[in-house]
């Protein structure tokens, strides 16, 4: 969504968000550059500055691209602003979900790279053609009231597993299988206290696991050998929480307070 802003572009394949997607730039700006929100909260990450946390399909309402000139509300950075503001509950049930399959069958090859010159001229160096990948993500999301015109709900979950293998060159010739998995969830709970009062509560959650198995790989056969070292797992993920509190004193003069 922010690549449809003007002046903004997909970063360095070398650097991915908590997603392991791309991140952006804006304005020629490093993708460290950026700020985050969710719902009036900074979810931008605190060690890389490498993205933010990404909601479950359905949960987000509206999405702001800030590109610059942004009041001091976003403050704490000299790139862009991506800010969401999730779903909430409303006084009728709703109900949602959808099932991703990216099949490796469906994707393009990628072209194999050979040796141009030297005595291994004209042979294969890395067989990129075989590298495959698929996806599959599964979401779901419910929102309605629990009290009409009183207290609301909305939640939503999604799995999504990332999986495939990938061969590296005859420099370092081995058949990486791997797995990525990205769990997420987010809820909202609001409480209209009075008609001037309003009380929001949000939790998410978003994770990140990657395991993979290196085997052998034996460019002169074509074929994949017997198990090598198994690469170090990750984890990594982030839960947050948060409460505002908004009060109309006046016609004039509105109270916010946030914590998180």
């Amino acid at each position: 969504i922010a690549l449809l802003a003007p002046g903004v572009v997909e970063g360095s394949g070398y650097f991915d968000g908590p997603t392991g997607g791309s991140v952006v730039s804006f304005g020629g700006s490093a993708v460290t550059e950026n700020a985050y929100y969710i719902n009036g909260f900074n979810t931008t990450d605190p060690l890389s500055n490498f993205g933010g946390f990404a909601l479950p399909y359905g949960s987000i309402d509206q999405q702001e691209i800030l590109s610059g000139g942004y009041g001091a509300a976003y403050g704490r950075s000299d790139g862009g602003v991506i800010s969401q503001v999730g779903k909430r509950g409303t006084n009728e049930w709703h109900f949602g979900g959808q099932v991703l399959w990216t099949p490796a069958f469906a994707r393009g090859d990628q072209k194999d790279i050979y040796f141009v010159t030297g005595s291994d001229q004209g042979k294969l160096y890395d067989s990129n053609s075989q590298d495959k990948s698929w996806t599959t993500v599964v979401s779901a999301y419910a929102g309605g009231p629990l009290i009409k015109d009183k207290l609301f709900l909305f939640a939503s979950v999604e799995a999504e597993r990332r999986q495939g293998n990938t061969i590296g060159n005859t420099d370092a010739p081995f058949n990486t299988k791997y797995r990525n998995d990205y769990p997420k969830w987010y809820a909202k709970l609001d409480w209209n206290i009075t008609d001037s009062n309003i009380l929001e509560v949000t939790g998410a959650s978003t994770k990140r696991s990657y395991s993979a198995d290196r085997l052998a790989y034996d460019y002169d056969a074509g074929k994949t050998g017997g198990r090598g070292k198994r690469a170090i797992p990750a984890n990594t993920g982030a839960d947050l929480y948060v409460a505002k509190f908004a009060s109309n004193m006046t016609g004039e003069l509105t109270l916010s307070a946030l914590y998180g």
